[in-house]
């Protein structure tokens, strides 16, 4: 996975499951994922993979 530091944010991001969805993210979108996940959990104890 490249997690990209300079590049920045969409604020949109892609949602899959186990497998990978793509090589790329920006790091202003992976939190923003996470944060999303956090305040309105979708995936109960599954393993999800997040892309642009």
């Amino acid at each position: 996975m490249d997690l990209d530091r300079t590049a920045p944010g969409t604020g949109h991001y892609r949602v899959g499951g186990p497998h990978v969805l793509g090589s790329r993210i920006a790091q202003a979108d992976l939190a923003v994922a996470i944060v999303d996940e956090l305040t309105t959990p979708a995936h109960h104890r599954e393993q999800i993979s997040v892309a642009e």
